[in-house]
């Protein structure tokens, strides 16, 4: 895919909806490459991996571009379907390790914030040991 890949996706999609055949193969990798590029670190990924190739625009430009590609057009038959659902199949099984890698992207990026969960953990520990000792003395 390069820069033009818009333009030509979208006077394909529309050459297939006019005419009389039901393939609808275009239309379908449209619909795949719509639900594959949702933000503009999509757009960077597709371009380290050589899928995206000669970006002269910007990733936003990149990412307005293909965002309504697919806007009004009605699909009858998705021939990727087999391939998604595998996809998600394979996906689903490793859940919790996708949502620890979310909360530790997300909470712990730098050094700071580990060094002060570490810190707030040991002063919930040693307050709900002075709380004990209070309630219970010897």
């Amino acid at each position: 895919m390069d820069d033009s890949a818009s333009s030509v996706l979208r006077n394909l999609i529309a050459f297939e909806q006019c005419s009389l055949s039901n393939m609808h193969g275009v239309t379908s990798y449209a619909f795949l490459i719509k639900s594959l590029i949702r933000s503009s670190a999509d757009i960077k990924r597709l371009r380290q991996y050589g899928i995206i190739q000669h970006n002269w625009i910007g990733d936003q430009e990149n990412l307005s571009q293909f965002e309504g590609i697919v806007d009004g057009v009605v699909m009858k038959d998705f021939y990727i379907d087999r391939l998604c659902a595998e996809v998600n199949a394979f996906t689903s099984r490793y859940w919790f390790r996708r949502y620890i890698k979310y909360l530790y992207r997300t909470y712990f990026s730098s050094a700071w914030s580990k060094i002060v969960f570490i810190a707030s953990i040991l002063a919930f520990v040693l307050t709900s040991l002075q709380t004990y000792f209070t309630i219970y003395p010897r």
